[in-house]
């Protein structure tokens, strides 16, 4: 930051309350980064970067807006207040709309496009400062233009500087990372807003909006924005709401899927007539409504993420954080002071979590790992995360690349036989220079190899956008933009666009593949196939199950490719999708096709079954029976259905139980596991080839069922798995039977609670002056002393202290009840018998 360069704003954005913190920002960006927390209404986003060119900043200034429609606004506000155009000294970098000039200070962008100028040019040539707006909201974009950024800076660039801004950040969380000793903080908003706390409510959601809407606009003047979780809420509030407004008042509705139109009419300055915005939470940042005096703000929202089976988008609705309802009730005091309705208790707000939870831990992660891989980053810890990607998610993406053609999975090595990281193939590398999800990017080079760009750029701009439609079937939007791709639309732009990046493509052959082939290429895993039944459920060729509505167009189909999938509840729904026959697939996806010999057990059939498969992922598309099938193939489909139903499945024996015991006690009376091999269940089951393979190939012979496998002994199995002298060892330190005074040998009960267990009549233990032990004395046994009758009279771990203290008692007791038996006055000088007394001659 050099000599003041003064521009020519207006006065109100001068007496925006940002201006009270504006020069200590200008200060710390002097030396450092600086980490901005400012109310709503403050003008950090519309007043600050012009008062980084005013104090004379040496160079661009990137910022960065987490929503389309919050870049347009923000670059429209920066651009008016200096009478200027967007394309001057504001400029404005969006997908399918660029306005920059070489007069241009200030460049709003959006998410990805950070990413792409960070990929193009690491050292950011003429950027002095990049600014995350709205940073709370912690997109997965955000995250990696902060990581990338921070790179950038610890290692190419120290004179970058970062300005993260937010009304709700975690201050202490975030300047730690980023080397800030603490935030600058802007606690006065340029207008006040009231909090109306409305209590909770058991009306339905668009009855409670409604009453709520028109006592709202009894009390205040100005336009109302009412906050609801999605697009169906929208729509069914509209519909209850609409015959309620009074004259001169026009409903307005603002979520992602609205037209420019329809955004335009919601966003637009107020004019003669009063305005009902409903809105989702795209509403919540960065967006001023001239006019708004009133929110309503219903309390929850609607948050993705992505289900691990299915690789669906599963969408839930939940209480929104306590940081988005302060976004909320800031838009009301955007312009003049207004009023914020929360239909939720006071006491009920501190429940509420305090922040969103980063997209970063609930996203796909694959167009993270093809911007990581791009970066050069061995791996995804070399990068400075806020929060590190989970691992596992990491490893569904780097999956689903593998299965795209574009990654080297692990097994993969770099020529000289040493496991490679993971990374982009050549193929990837080429398809990760198309501005699309990695799903897309696949699906457009390979339509361009057979002959097919045009069709896939429409897919795949339909596909992005998430077009409105009636049903699920794709087939009937696709065919009119097809109809109208000579148009000159932000849609025709993007087709353009994408069929220039893979012109240099040489297709393979002049014939071109249908559409859901296309659509399959981009989703092999959500290849589905009709399960029987009345309902429209399909086997997705990932694995797991999909269903779609009864009354769906595409409810008969018997094959079709899903392109959205999701839903709330239990049940992974299809969302759009298009039909394909099965000869389609077999003619076009080869390189989704695979062949396996299967030899595997059928619960169904309760037998062995052994079959040629041609198959989709988890999809069979053909079968022919195996003939030549070896007794090895068959014991392993054998021990494949045991391991899937259970260890209850085998012949399991007291005797098989009490060998478990025995060998699991020596483990832990050792003290080193790796002595004697774990005999858990779980192990068991877990190492069935290895113990149990081997001896039932001589044990069964050519009869591999299930019926011959439950009459098998397993003891001598398990017995096997321990050597000679483990064997020797294990009967010394806890044999099975244990001799007793009387000479007699009685068997020790080791499968129970506390110490193994003898019973033995009281009789058989005269003279046993110590208590009986095992394993070298280390292990006491549990002496379960029972009468002639042999019935349980005493269990004791102290044997001398039964003598002096209890025996008397019993001796009492049962000496009557058994006069035939020996009931000495001194038991540890009597002579220890199982007998009675012998007859009196």
């Amino acid at each position: 930051i050099n000599t003041p360069t003064f521009l020519t704003m207006q006065e109100s954005t001068k007496q925006l309350p940002i201006t009270a913190v504006a020069g200590e920002v200008c200060d710390r960006l002097r030396v450092g980064n600086v980490v901005l927390q400012a109310e709503p209404g403050a003008g950090k986003s519309t007043g600050l970067p012009l008062y980084l060119l005013e104090a004379g900043l040496n160079g661009k200034i990137l910022m960065l807006e987490p929503r389309r429609i919050a870049a347009m606004n923000v670059a429209a506000r920066l651009a008016s207040q200096l009478g200027e155009p967007v394309g001057k000294t504001v400029g404005l970098r969006m997908r399918g709309k660029t306005r920059v000039s070489a007069q241009t200070r200030i460049e709003v962008v959006t998410e990805g496009v950070l990413t792409r100028l960070l990929q193009a040019d690491p050292l950011m040539d003429g950027v002095s400062v990049i600014i995350f707006d709205e940073f709370h909201e912690r997109s997965l974009h955000a995250d990696l233009g902060l990581a990338l950024s921070l790179d950038v800076q610890r290692n190419l660039r120290d004179d970058l500087r970062l300005l993260l801004m937010s009304a709700t950040l975690d201050g202490e969380q975030l300047c730690g990372h980023i080397g800030v000793d603490k935030p600058v903080t802007c606690t006065v908003r340029q207008h006040p807003v009231d909090i109306v706390w409305c209590g909770d409510s058991r009306d339905a959601l668009e009855q409670t909006i409604t009453r709520t809407t028109r006592t709202a606009m009894d009390a205040h003047d100005g336009d109302v924005l009412v906050f609801l979780p999605g697009v169906a809420e929208i729509e069914r509030t509209a519909r209850v709401l609409e015959p309620y407004l009074p004259e001169n008042t026009v409903l307005c509705r603002l979520h992602g899927r609205a037209s420019e139109q329809q955004q335009r009419e919601a966003t637009a300055k107020g004019g003669a007539q009063r305005r009902v915005i409903l809105s989702t939470s795209i509403a919540e940042t960065s967006i001023t409504i001239d006019g708004v005096r009133i929110v309503i703000d219903a309390g929850v929202e609607r948050r993705s993420r992505i289900d691990s089976a299915s690789g669906a988008e599963k969408l839930e609705t939940v209480m929104a954080s306590q940081a988005s309802a302060t976004q909320r009730a800031g838009r009301a005091g955007r312009t003049s002071a207004g009023v914020c309705y929360r239909l939720w208790s006071e006491e009920g707000h501190g429940r509420r979590a305090p922040r969103w939870q980063p997209e970063l831990l609930r996203a796909d992660l694959s167009p993270l790992l093809i911007e990581i891989a791009r970066w050069g980053a061995a791996t995804v810890d070399e990068l400075p995360w806020i929060d590190a990607p989970p691992e596992r998610a990491c490893l569904r993406a780097s999956q689903l690349l593998q299965k795209l053609g574009l990654w080297h999975g692990d097994d993969s090595t770099d020529g000289s036989g040493i496991a490679a990281a993971p990374c982009l193939t050549p193929y990837g590398r080429r398809v990760a220079q198309v501005p699309l999800h990695p799903r897309l990017g696949h699906m457009l080079h390979w339509a361009a190899q057979h002959n097919a760009t045009s069709q896939a750029a429409v897919l795949a701009t339909l596909l992005e956008d998430r077009p409105s439609r009636r049903g699920a079937d794709l087939t009937p939007v696709i065919s009119s933009a097809m109809n109208s791709a000579g148009g000159n639309t932000g849609a025709t732009a993007r087709v353009r666009q994408l069929k220039q990046t893979v012109a240099d493509v040489k297709p393979l052959s002049s014939v071109s593949p249908p559409l859901a082939v296309l659509l399959a290429q981009a989703y092999p895993d959500r290849i589905g196939k009709r399960r029987a039944g009345a309902d429209a459920r399909y086997q997705l060729s990932s694995g797991s199950g999909a269903v779609l509505g009864k009354d769906d167009a595409l409810a008969q189909s018997e094959w079709l490719v899903a392109a959205e999938l999701g839903g709330a509840g239990r049940d992974t729904r299809i969302f759009s999708a298009l039909p394909v026959e099965l000869h389609e697939l077999v003619q076009w996806c080869e390189n989704l096709i695979d062949t396996c010999e299967r030899v595997d057990w059928d619960d169904s059939e309760e037998r062995v079954v052994a079959e040629y498969q041609l198959t989709l992922g988890a999809l069979v598309l053909e079968s022919k029976p195996l003939d030549d099938v070896s007794r090895e193939q068959r014991i392993a489909a054998l021990l494949s259905a045991v391991q899937r139903k259970g260890i209850e499945a085998l012949n399991i024996s007291d005797e098989m139980r009490e060998w478990q015991a025995r060998v699991s006690r020596m483990r832990s009376l050792e003290g080193d596991d790796t002595a004697l091999p774990a005999v858990d269940d779980a192990t068991l089951l877990a190492t069935l080839p290895d113990w149990l393979g081997p001896w039932l190939a001589t044990e069964l012979g050519n009869r591999a069922t299930l019926k011959a496998l439950q009459q098998v002994e397993l003891l001598p199995a398990l017995n096997a798995m321990l050597d000679y002298n483990q064997q020797q060892q294990l009967d010394a330190w806890f044999p099975r039977k244990y001799q007793v005074p009387s000479g007699n040998r009685h068997t020790l009960r080791y499968a129970c609670d506390g110490n193994p267990v003898l019973a033995v009549k009281l009789q058989e233990m005269f003279g046993c002056r110590d208590n009986p032990a095992v394993a070298g004395g280390r292990v006491k046994l549990k002496i379960e002393l029972l009468s002639p009758a042999r019935r349980p009279v005493q269990i004791t771990e102290d044997l001398p202290n039964f003598w002096h203290n209890s025996y008397p008692a019993v001796k009492k007791d049962l000496s009557g009840r058994y006069p035939k038996h020996p009931w000495p006055e001194d038991p540890l000088s009597a002579e220890a018998t199982a007998r009675a007394k012998p007859r009196k001659k």
